[in-house]
């Protein structure tokens, strides 16, 4: 592939065609720093940060982020807004209790997922927005403050309007450049978000040409692949201008998929043999992306368990935090609550999610995890949650956690006595049940247990 041979003239020709009708231009010398977090019973009805305020000289930007993320996704069509069911009352009802179960879970973040169908929850900008009577992304915004929050959203960069519904967008021209920038920019002054994580910015290549005939609209001397490589960084490039043009304080991050890029394939890649990668299959070099200083945080997803083969949680988050580290923005995991104590590989146990947690704050430039699924959360299967909750607390005694059943004695499966009684003992992991023919065991405080059966 001619790109990765990392051709930078030629880049650089394209990015500047493409982005000829639209100059974005900013110039900004910031002072990023962490607002310390604050107990908001110590100041009711107020948020855990002050609301944003524009630098208009653009000299200095101070951003609102917690020490520690702990972040979880609202998401519609799950949370709230359930069953095509537009009234105001209902899906007002529906938020606030989202966000008081956010709350009441010790998560410090709330991400918006801004999509919903073919729709948007923000009204601003070119984009098709959800048809209710309110403005849904104001109400959360407004409701998480209330409840000393911080609040994120997630951003479509290759979305367009088309016949009143957002559709993924087939090649970039200046069209499509002028109405994700749009759409950006207004977002950023309309709504007081405390960040964005930028999603969607793989370049389809779809199979009417659409995207080859705008290559061959550029002139068609570079190469296909080269275009769509140039095509979807100018895009990026472009969207991450128009947000610091519509306010320099709201922190722009990359949503990026676990892997980048194998190692058997790019010297530089994780060690990891994923079906999907960015560079190669999505056209999308966040690598470069990170390094050229676009982002303020990356978030990447890091859905696998710890032992899965092909993206281990541990392996990913270590290569992305590295990366993050070179820029001195923060790494936060996006782990998926949303498979804790199920039949996938490396999920059964409830001890998974908090075990991930505590191998993540092992890695330097790790800052946090935003985790998928709330209602999972919420359901605290087999006491996942609880366990989570305790290690947020510092309640959690790590030498005791996720102790693996063992027995002292017997010491043999099978055997033979003639005594009238034996003696069952050994240990397991406090936190969460063990069972002993369908009934419960009783333990100590560090799990260990001893019976005598007849």
């Amino acid at each position: 592939m001619a790109y990765l041979l990392n051709n930078k003239k030629i880049l650089g020709i394209v990015i500047g065609v493409l982005l000829a009708v639209i100059t974005l231009t900013v110039t900004v010398v910031a002072v990023v720093a962490n607002t310390p977090e604050k107990d908001p019973a110590d100041n009711p009805g107020h948020s855990a940060v002050e609301d944003p305020v524009d630098d208009p000289d653009n000299t200095s930007v101070v951003f609102n982020n917690p020490d520690e993320m702990r972040g979880v996704w609202l998401v519609p069509g799950t949370d709230f807004l359930t069953g095509g069911n537009y009234d105001a009352a209902t899906v007002k009802a529906a938020i606030d209790s989202a966000v008081a179960d956010a709350k009441n879970l010790m998560m410090n973040t709330i991400i918006i997922d801004s999509v919903y169908g073919d729709y948007v929850l923000y009204q601003s900008g070119t984009a098709a927005s959800v048809p209710t009577n309110f403005d849904v992304m104001e109400y959360i915004i407004a409701k998480c403050r209330e409840n000393g929050l911080f609040v994120y959203s997630t951003f479509d960069v290759l979305k367009v309007q088309q016949d009143g519904k957002n559709v993924a967008a087939d090649k970039v021209d200046s069209a499509v450049l002028s109405s994700v920038t749009e759409n950006a920019k207004a977002l950023a002054q309309k709504y007081g978000l405390d960040g964005v994580l930028l999603d969607h910015y793989y370049l389809a290549s779809s199979g009417n040409g659409t995207a080859y005939a705008s290559y061959l609209s550029t002139g068609g001397g570079m190469g296909f692949e080269n275009y769509m490589y140039s095509a979807t960084e100018s895009a990026m490039k472009a969207v991450v201008d128009a947000f610091h043009q519509g306010r320099r304080s709201i922190q722009v991050g990359l949503l990026s998929d676990a892997v980048w890029a194998n190692k058997d394939v790019n010297d530089a890649g994780s060690d990891t043999s994923a079906s999907f990668q960015a560079l190669i299959n999505g056209y999308a070099d966040t690598k470069s992306f990170v390094e050229r200083g676009y982002y303020d945080f990356v978030a990447v997803k890091a859905f696998a368990a710890r032992s899965n083969s092909a993206t281990p949680f541990t392996t990913v988050v270590k290569w992305w935090a590295a990366l993050a580290q070179q820029k001195n923005i923060p790494l936060y995991a996006v782990q998926a609550s949303s498979k804790s104590v199920s039949t996938e590989t490396g999920w059964t146990s409830p001890a998974e999610l908090t075990e991930q947690v505590m191998a993540a704050r092992e890695i330097a430039g790790y800052k946090g995890s935003m985790f998928d699924s709330l209602s999972r959360l919420k359901a605290d299967p087999q006491g996942s949650t609880t366990a989570l909750q305790k290690l947020f607390k510092e309640e959690l005694d790590v030498e005791y956690f996720a102790t693996k059943l063992e027995i002292a004695k017997p010491q043999k499966t099978t055997f033979t006595t003639y005594e009238p009684t034996v003696v069952f003992s050994g240990s397991s992991d406090p936190y969460f049940d063990a069972l002993f023919n369908g009934e419960k065991l009783e333990r100590d405080q560090n799990g260990y247990f001893s019976m005598e059966l007849e």
